[in-house]
């Protein structure tokens, strides 16, 4: 998408669609459509198993016996749509294909934004790139190379408190 910021040219479709640019986002989409298409269909044959068992589990005797203290098990997004396209065969499977990019899309398209636009307002402002450079030679000292781990973020109150600057 940057690439199509800060090119002009690129904003004509018909030029995007011709370049390496164009061709190479519709192969990363593709692949992202096909594989939660497959995702999908795999759900679905397996659906009524996982229903069946849900059922199950709420008819348990021993369940009621402990007086409904098992935490309940919640149904994943996909889920609850198959479960309504199974319900409402006017629900087509394109439709939920359609819902779950939407999903997906939104939320990676959003956190890509924030995370652009505060790498971009960190360079305009060097005092603030600092004070986050700073904070992160703290967190992982001379050891760069090694992976992030929860812990790490949770320490990372300067970055996050630029993040929310951004939000609000």
């Amino acid at each position: 998408m940057a690439v199509r910021a800060f090119r002009p040219w690129m904003w004509f479709q018909r030029v995007y669609d011709i370049s390496v640019e164009g061709m190479w986002f519709r192969k990363m989409v593709k692949g992202v459509n096909d594989f939660n298409l497959k995702i999908m269909q795999e759900r679905k044959k397996t659906f009524h198993v996982y229903k069946n068992q849900a059922a199950l589990s709420d008819s348990d005797e021993d369940n009621q016996a402990k007086g409904g203290l098992q935490p309940e098990r919640r149904m994943a997004v996909l889920d609850i749509m198959l479960d309504k396209h199974l319900k409402d065969p006017s629900y087509t499977m394109q439709e939920v294909r359609k819902d779950i990019d939407l999903l997906m899309f939104a939320g990676q398209d959003t956190s890509s934004s924030a995370v652009a636009w505060t790498f971009y307002l960190l360079g305009l402002h060097p005092e603030h790139q600092r004070k986050v450079q700073e904070e992160m030679d703290a967190i992982f000292m001379d050891d760069d190379s090694r992976d992030v781990t929860r812990e790490d973020t949770d320490r990372m109150e300067y970055l996050e408190a630029c993040f929310k600057v951004l939000e609000g």
